[in-house]
């Protein structure tokens, strides 16, 4: 314990940059899985909320009353509630805006409750009658509204009362072309926006009692309406249908976390390969003074493990504070009602993935410790590049088959895992081919250069394995930071 924390006192400039490194790419890495968790296990606990009840029968038309009474004769309900949904142009101080005008009743929303910027809520109408409007918050700051402002919908007038700051189904409903606005049903006839040709939806909810076999009741229903426009979605095939959905999203994350990681540990293993390299005649005089092999990979084994357990407690320490804030960000700026959980498995995993990392990519410089002689190292000899030995490769195929398992637990496909897997390795031995072949051209390019950029050259081509390192993180950086933008721009 003693010589690992002089080795790292000695080398505390190292030291700090293996730490500051590690510990960014575990902040990423949990915050992903913080945010995946979370997502998965508020999507689930909300199928209600986002189906808008236990039962849900839509299309896209005007159900007559006697389709109504037919399908409600066979369904026990405690309260019901019917939503019509369409786009209209909103209209106000001069200017116009696309809007999903949602036309609620009295029962509106049987779950969930919703939260406004002021005082008048979706129950105010009960009360004075006046022709109320809220919208998304996107809609305040397009149209610059002002509580009390006059809004128009078609051939009418509405008061806006007020942006809708929380809306507990925003999360899962989807892209939409344009902002939310909610009206009451009793001024949809006033706007004129249902005419022949109009398009639009027309939803019913349920509320059903607990007892009720929802598989059964939406069996007993599809038998009886025929009409195939018509569809019947319950809970439970809600929540599986949009379960799926989000585990497609939930798995993307967790891959581009790995990603992330994979990053934060190649930089890891160039920066002990590095370090090493410089320890090299340290090593020397230990095995000179009869330190036996096993004390003296023990001491680097330990060495390493403090650099990994301060990194994840710096980490944690940094998540914990960070989630508050994030909470507010998600909250406030993107008005997502989606709660930060900081979960167990969360901190298990990356507590895990955080100790026994960084002991697998210093396997290498052990290979070293073990082949190195003292008395050549004792001697004026020019550091050189790992050699390859057999060790190293099964090494290295211990590292890919793990990683390929990590990515298995991250996406649940072993199909996606190997694509994902197979997909990066061949990346970076793309990448390796390239910088070869620069490094070769470079080499026989350097007698045509000043000395100072054939120095260089020689640095580079004297040492080609870090070389290849360095330009694989950076190549694998550039990829992962354009693909993402990109994302961000479509």
């Amino acid at each position: 314990l003693k010589l690992s924390v002089l080795e790292l006192l000695r080398f505390k400039s190292v030291s700090l940059f293996l730490i500051l490194n590690l510990s960014i790419g575990l902040i990423g890495f949990f915050l992903l899985q913080i945010f995946q968790q979370s997502l998965s296990l508020q999507s689930a606990a909300k199928a209600q909320i986002i189906l808008g009840g236990d039962l849900a029968i839509s299309a896209r038309r005007t159900f007559t009353e006697d389709e109504v009474k037919k399908w409600e004769a066979q369904v026990s309900f405690v309260q019901k509630s019917k939503l019509v949904t369409l786009f209209s142009m909103l209209r106000a101080k001069g200017d116009s805006k696309l809007a999903n005008v949602a036309v609620f009743d009295d029962n509106y929303p049987l779950y969930g409750t919703f939260k406004f910027s002021s005082d008048l809520g979706f129950h105010s109408n009960e009360t004075d009658k006046k022709p109320y409007i809220w919208g998304d918050l996107e809609v305040q700051e397009l149209l610059d509204l002002k509580i009390n402002d006059l809004v128009e919908i078609g051939e009418s007038q509405f008061i806006y009362a007020g942006a809708v700051i929380e809306d507990p189904s925003r999360l899962f409903r989807g892209a939409s072309f344009a902002p939310r606005v909610f009206i009451h049903q009793r001024y949809l006839n006033t706007t004129g926006l249902l005419k022949p040709g109009s398009t639009f939806t027309e939803s019913w909810f349920y509320k059903l009692d607990p007892q009720i076999d929802l598989i059964t009741l939406k069996s007993k229903l599809e038998t009886q309406v025929t009409d195939p426009t018509v569809r019947i979605n319950t809970t439970q095939n809600n929540a599986e249908d949009f379960s799926r959905v989000m585990k497609y999203f939930t798995d993307y994350l967790g891959l581009v976390a790995l990603v992330a990681l994979g990053l934060c540990f190649l930089c890891g293993s160039y920066l002990l390969q590095w370090a090493f390299l410089r320890k090299k005649k340290t090593i020397a005089i230990y095995k000179s003074l009869g330190l036996s092999d096993e004390k003296i990979i023990f001491i680097y084994l330990l060495h390493n493990f403090i650099i990994s357990l301060v990194a994840c407690v710096l980490s944690m320490a940094v998540v914990q504070m960070l989630i508050p804030f994030l909470q507010k960000v998600i909250t406030q700026e993107f008005k997502l009602p989606l709660e930060l959980i900081f979960s167990r498995q969360a901190f298990l995993t990356t507590g895990l993935i955080a100790i026994l990392g960084p002991m697998l990519i210093v396997v290498p410089q052990i290979i070293q410790i073990i082949n190195l002689r003292p008395l050549m190292l004792l001697q004026n000899v020019e550091a050189q590049d790992i050699k390859r030995t057999r060790w190293y490769f099964i090494w290295l195929m211990t590292v890919v088959v793990l990683f390929w398992m990590l990515a298995v637990w991250q996406s649940h496909s072993f199909k996606i895992a190997s694509i994902f897997t197979l997909s990066l390795m061949g990346l970076i031995l793309l990448f390796q081919l390239v910088n070869r072949v620069l490094l070769s051209l470079l080499e026989k390019m350097s007698t045509h250069f000043h000395w100072l950029i054939r120095y260089a050259i020689k640095g580079l081509t004297r040492r080609p394995s870090s070389a290849g390192l360095v330009f694989t993180t950076m190549c694998l950086s550039v990829m992962a930071w354009t693909s993402s933008d990109r994302r961000r721009c479509s």
